[in-house]
């Protein structure tokens, strides 16, 4: 789903904001290794999705 760029500036915004607050941020992992995904800007490229809260990374299940 593609975002305009004010939802996506105030996502930014408020995620910065909560890992200020609660200095951490969510990864996904297991057993072999982090989960990634493909990079919407770099064609070879594999990213982490970070998350500010616990209940956020539990939302999306990704595959590792």
């Amino acid at each position: 789903m593609l975002q305009d760029i004010a939802t996506i500036e105030y996502k930014h915004k408020k995620f910065v904001e909560r890992v200020v607050d609660f200095d951490a941020v969510w990864a996904l992992e297991s057993d072999e290794g982090f989960a990634t995904t493909d990079s919407n800007v770099f064609e070879d490229a594999k990213v982490i999705p970070f998350w500010s809260d616990k209940a956020y990374a539990a939302i999306l299940p990704l595959t590792i």
